[in-house]
């Protein structure tokens, strides 16, 4: 099946063009993987986190203000997609296309939305289209709309593609002007590389970024959120290593924008260990995808003496990888110091040392997620902005003896949460 949603997204969305998330691992894909790696080096990180900062901060203050008005209950899942909606078009499209809003059509409706809520539709419908047995086993309508409905998948994704092409063009003409100034966003620097001349290609690797960092990134912070609340000690180990390891001695609420950025550069958000391990924990109990998309072999190779041909879908498992009772000691019970080299869990229940291969979401080796380095600081940093601010609570109650699944291809669950204006002791 997931062989299938890869050739249906690639139908829809790319048009049998050639994106670095769905070609196969060659010299081409190598170089074009190695030009949009210059994205992510670390002076690029810092400049992303500096932008996220701000973001973050304006997200805050309207908390803050909801607070004050005595509305203080909402949908965490809703926040935190707004929230990275935010982020990650600042992080791709710059400062100056900053809320851009799309019309998703539907039942022949259309809807004003998000760019990244978008995204988030059209995914859905996309999966949608091969639930069918019909779909499953045969290719040849793939390009093809058959109803009514298809036919509205095609055109959101032929309108947002439209869209992107128009934010090319925009950046293009911006870039020309003698006082431009990139912001070290992903749209600028693939314009900067010679190595990109089709528009098609640049339309492909920024829609196909878009795609794969929004929906997992704001599940990931939903995810962070909801298990800091339940376990109230990680809570304020998270909030004491802050102010202890950044040396931070006056109120946050005096510190301005810049002063938030200087505090979370990527060297320093790197010192914040017990912060790792929190976002490490959550995304081994509960990753923001259960299930890998597809792989095949290139050629017939035998595994555990099993033999797999060539071009035969697998896919791993990272739920059952990072909750294996063989490498995890209680792997339902979200522990973070399994993450800390000098703690009893950092070992199986054997005594002995984990395996590489239990713990990636992420995954890894040639294919690892080229965005690894972008989505570990920015959680990192959201983190940390909101958590210093902001306290929450379960208002339903309900959570508190069961998170609801909230990861990517299934229905997305209301968490509502109540804020609270976090008072430093």
């Amino acid at each position: 099946m997931l062989r299938k949603y890869t050739q249906l997204n690639q139908s829809i969305l790319t048009r049998k063009a050639n994106s670095s998330f769905f070609s196969k691992s060659n010299k081409v894909w190598a170089t074009k993987r190695k030009h949009l790696s210059a994205a992510f080096y670390k002076d690029k990180i810092n400049q992303i986190l500096r932008g996220a900062v701000v973001i973050a901060n304006k997200r805050v203050k309207l908390w803050l203000r909801l607070i004050e008005e005595g509305e203080p209950v909402v949908n965490l899942n809703k926040e935190m997609n707004d929230l990275i909606d935010d982020v990650v078009q600042i992080c791709v499209f710059g400062q100056s296309s900053l809320k851009k809003s799309l019309v998703f059509k539907k039942n022949g409706q259309e809807t004003v939305v998000s760019l990244g809520r978008f995204i988030r539709l059209l995914s859905e419908k996309i999966f949608s289209r091969f639930a069918s047995l019909f779909r499953l086993f045969t290719n040849i309508f793939d390009y093809a709309a058959l109803n009514k409905q298809e036919r509205e998948d095609f055109d959101n994704a032929k309108y947002l593609r439209e869209f992107t092409k128009g934010l090319i063009d925009e950046r293009r003409k911006e870039m020309e002007k003698p006082d431009f100034q990139s912001q070290g966003d992903f749209l600028t620097l693939i314009l900067q590389d010679s190595y990109f001349q089709d528009d098609k290609d640049i339309i492909d690797e920024v829609m196909g970024f878009m795609t794969a960092s929004n929906v997992t990134t704001s599940i990931a912070m939903t995810n962070i959120i909801f298990y800091l609340t339940k376990s109230q000690e990680s809570f304020r180990k998270v909030r004491e290593e802050f102010r202890s390891v950044l040396k931070v001695e006056k109120s946050v609420t005096a510190l301005t924008d810049l002063q938030w950025a200087d505090l979370l550069s990527y060297e320093n958000l790197n010192m914040c260990n017990y912060l790792i391990y929190c976002i490490n924990e959550t995304m081994r109990i509960d990753p923001s995808s259960r299930l890998s998309t597809n792989h095949v072999f290139t050629e017939k190779i035998t595994i555990g003496g099993i033999s797999i041909l060539p071009e035969t879908d697998w896919h791993i498992n990272f739920y059952y990888l990072q909750n294996n009772p063989k490498e995890w000691i209680q792997p339902e019970q979200f522990i973070p110091e399994r993450f800390d080299p000098q703690s009893p869990y950092y070992l199986t229940p054997a005594g002995k040392k984990r395996s590489t291969f239990s713990f990636g979401p992420f995954f890894g080796g040639r294919r690892i997620c080229l965005g690894k380095t972008f989505a570990e600081n920015l959680m990192r940093c959201l983190v940390q902005v909101i958590v210093n601010q902001i306290d929450f609570e379960f208002e339903d109650k309900e959570l508190e003896k069961r998170k609801p699944i909230n990861s990517m291809l299934q229905d997305e669950p209301c968490f509502k949460f109540r804020l609270k204006r976090y008072k430093q002791n």
